[in-house]
């Protein structure tokens, strides 16, 4: 079922542009698998410190950027040059540019923004029209190295908001597995969580709409590739941004794949299948290093290595908050080299 998520996913597209029974539908159809694949068991894996514990007993789910991983090809995206020079190229060629900027002109008056800036953007826009295409072909023409460094600062800015701004909690299938507890629980001392986030719907809690403090949290499989994603089309997003910084505090160009961002997230090395692993992403724009969640765990999983002191203190937490308390040991007369479980008291 998890391939077949991945094979919708990383064909659909959804845009804009599209018409909005299609746009509705693709997304329907996402929703509607990811539900079906969606364990109703998670586990978050943690060592103990004063942030984990804090965390555990505010019912608090933390959520991190990927800069804070411990992989550094975590989120780490390929980018095709060629493509996007293709794509600023065609951008301004004369049977292209009136029907883009038309596009954007649509977009934005479908947009629900302050009334005076969408005024200023349509004004923008219109001007633009009325420029002759050859003089701003004349001018990228004439300036080799536009487009390069066109290039490099959207890259730059691409590789930077992948690692920042998105927020992400990790989470695993496998309770069992003896490398999670070793590499995120210090080394068998810590204890991981149990969620159910079956049926979690992080939608946003301000307005609804799409400004600074708005947020959207998904819960999506890693797919596990030996390729890193393609990026490409964020790129015209960004440069569109760099082009224009004055006008306004949003890219004018709407992005091609509204989840490009998400797949780049959700794409890990094939080094890393053993993990199982599910990821709850945020994409709201905050500058904090961090977002929190209000989410009560179901249960809790104590290291086979855990301190006396440590296990008293969670299992105390667990009795307040009511959820089962299990205590991970390893059976010395298995010929497997397994983990197993006890519920404790």
């Amino acid at each position: 079922m998890k391939n077949k998520f991945y094979e919708l996913f990383y064909n659909t597209i959804i845009n804009e542009y599209m018409e909005k029974d299609l746009w509705l539908e693709n997304l329907s159809a996402i929703k509607t698998l990811v539900k079906e694949i969606t364990p109703t068991k998670v586990f978050r894996y943690r060592k103990i410190s004063d942030f984990a514990l804090s965390d555990f007993d505010k019912d608090i789910l933390s959520l991190s950027p990927a800069e804070f991983f411990n992989d550094p090809y975590d989120s780490l995206i390929r980018i095709k040059k060629e493509n996007f020079n293709n794509i600023i190229a065609n951008s301004i060629q004369p049977e292209n540019l009136n029907n883009n900027i038309n596009n954007f002109l649509n977009v934005i008056n479908n947009l629900e923004i302050n009334p005076q800036l969408k005024e200023n953007l349509i004004i923008f826009l219109q001007k633009l029209q009325t420029i002759p295409i050859e003089e701003i072909q004349e001018v990228v023409n004439n300036n080799k190295d536009f487009i390069d460094n066109l290039y490099q600062a959207s890259k730059e800015i691409a590789f930077r908001y992948l690692k920042t701004v998105p927020k992400i909690a990790c989470f695993s299938e496998d309770i069992e597995s003896i490398l999670m507890w070793s590499h995120y629980a210090d080394s068998h001392k810590g204890f991981a969580l149990e969620y159910n986030l079956k049926d979690y719907i992080g939608e946003c809690d301000i307005c609804g709409k799409n400004c600074d403090k708005s947020h959207y949290e998904m819960f999506y499989p890693v797919r596990y590739s030996n390729e890193r994603f393609d990026v490409t089309p964020l790129l015209t997003y960004i440069a569109n941004y760099e082009i224009f910084p004055s006008q306004t505090n949003k890219p004018i160009i709407p992005i091609d794949d509204q989840f490009v961002v998400q797949k780049a997230l959700l794409n890990k090395s094939t080094d890393w299948s053993y993990e199982k692993e599910w990821r709850l992403m945020s994409l709201g724009r905050t500058q904090e290093l961090r977002k929190y969640l209000s989410l009560k765990p179901t249960a809790i999983y104590l290291g086979v290595e855990i301190s006396d002191i440590n296990k008293k203190i969670l299992m105390t937490l667990a009795k307040e908050k009511n959820i089962k308390t299990y205590q991970m040991f390893i059976d010395t007369e298995s010929p497997e080299f397994k983990m197993e479980y006890i519920e404790i008291e």
